[in-house]
């Protein structure tokens, strides 16, 4: 990809029509975004496989006490189940009601590459109710946030009085929201919540086992070797004439040799960065990598010459792209000037993102990441 912008660098120094040099760079662009396409791409659905929970607490509502008899028990598929007797105080069928058992999961230990793309959540419950009369399912919701926000509840089909096994979600449903797969599935913010649904006073819930499967996608990019900045060619010391048959030439006493520095012959030597002066806290375009207030195709450029090591300018003041600058909104976080999709990482997925943008096709970014082109409150 380096090559490709060398071959660039030529007709934009020289003095060609406009057309010529914006041809060159939409020819470097469409190149950069070929490879980047190529590379850059899902690895496939997988999924974590079953996880047990190992932390379980009943939770308000109802008779207060959840599944009250050994909710340990539903860690693993084992024949021992945890039981919620006489179920509830009242017999209405909302899985919103205060009158519900209700019981939360969690330290699920979930373990996804970091930046991972969920793409859906199955929980599994094996359990039974004891008796086959009336109304009898359970809720399952979720939380990423400690337990103080849930998603909509799911339910299962009405449950039997043997022992099933009853799959809630699916693997491509996402309950609802955009997981944070680096924050939302951590222990101490994931949290699964049962909720006991009877139409009979004396139903009692036989829960042996519930786990949680999550299918995820995980982003395949290499990681970019930036191309050490070439160094301008050395001074050489400059060597006496010699006469043949002579006496070694000699500098008068005291004098001081200046060299004058020289390219090899046919060579140039590659432009210097331009010096970026250091922007004041202010509105700015998220995108906007050479700060012209305008998202365009010379944003991924400077970002794409960034990762092969290629000298490039910015309007002025710009932050340098790298540089980690505070953002608002987005949580009030130092990010990279240029990591477009917000994985603290200044790479070539962001220059794609920027071009899909372009193209008006769908970006891939974290989900707490400011929209492309939109306004946000920057500070250095």
């Amino acid at each position: 990809m380096k090559d490709a912008f060398l071959w660039c660098r030529r007709p934009i120094a020289g003095a060609l029509p406009r057309f010529l040099v914006l041809a060159c760079v939409l020819l470097c662009l469409i190149f950069a975004a070929a490879r980047i396409q190529a590379h850059s791409t899902p690895a496939g659905d997988q999924t974590s496989g079953f996880l047990s929970p190992s932390a379980a607490s009943a939770d308000s509502g109802g008779d207060g006490d959840g599944y009250e008899d050994s909710d340990s028990d539903a860690f693993e598929l084992d024949g021992n189940e945890a039981r919620d007797d006489d179920s509830g105080t009242n017999l209405s069928q909302s899985c919103t009601d205060s009158g519900k058992d209700r019981h939360r999961f969690h330290d699920f230990d979930i373990g996804l590459p970091a930046g991972a793309i969920v793409n859906g959540i199955e929980v599994r419950l094996d359990v039974a109710a004891q008796r086959n009369e009336g109304e009898r399912f359970i809720c399952v919701e979720i939380s990423w946030d400690g337990g103080t926000s849930w998603t909509p509840a799911k339910v299962t089909s009405t449950l039997d009085q043997d022992l099933a096994t009853y799959i809630v979600g699916s693997d491509t449903g996402t309950w609802g929201r955009a997981w944070n797969s680096d924050v939302d599935l951590a222990n101490s913010n994931f949290r699964l919540r049962l909720t006991n649904v009877a139409t009979i006073d004396d139903q009692r819930f036989e829960l042996d086992w519930i786990a949680l499967q999550i299918s995820y996608s995980e982003l395949h990019t290499p990681s970019a070797t930036p191309s050490a900045t070439p160094s301008a060619t050395p001074s050489a010391t400059p060597t006496p004439a010699m006469t043949p048959g002579g006496p070694t030439a000699t500098l008068p006493p005291g004098s001081t040799p200046t060299p004058t520095a020289s390219s090899p012959p046919g060579t140039t030597s590659p432009p210097a960065p331009t010096p970026i002066g250091t922007p004041s806290a202010g509105n700015v375009l998220w995108g906007d990598d050479d700060c012209d207030e305008d998202v365009d195709a010379v944003d991924p450029l400077k970002n794409l010459q960034l990762v092969a090591g290629i000298p490039f300018t910015q309007s002025q003041p710009c932050f340098p792209l790298g540089e980690y600058i505070g953002v608002r909104p987005a949580g009030s976080v130092d990010r990279p000037w240029g990591d477009v999709d917000c994985d603290y990482d200044v790479d070539a997925v962001d220059a794609l993102n920027i071009l899909r943008f372009i193209a008006g096709l769908s970006t891939n970014q974290q989900p707490d990441c400011p929209a492309i082109e939109s306004g946000v409150l920057v500070g250095g």
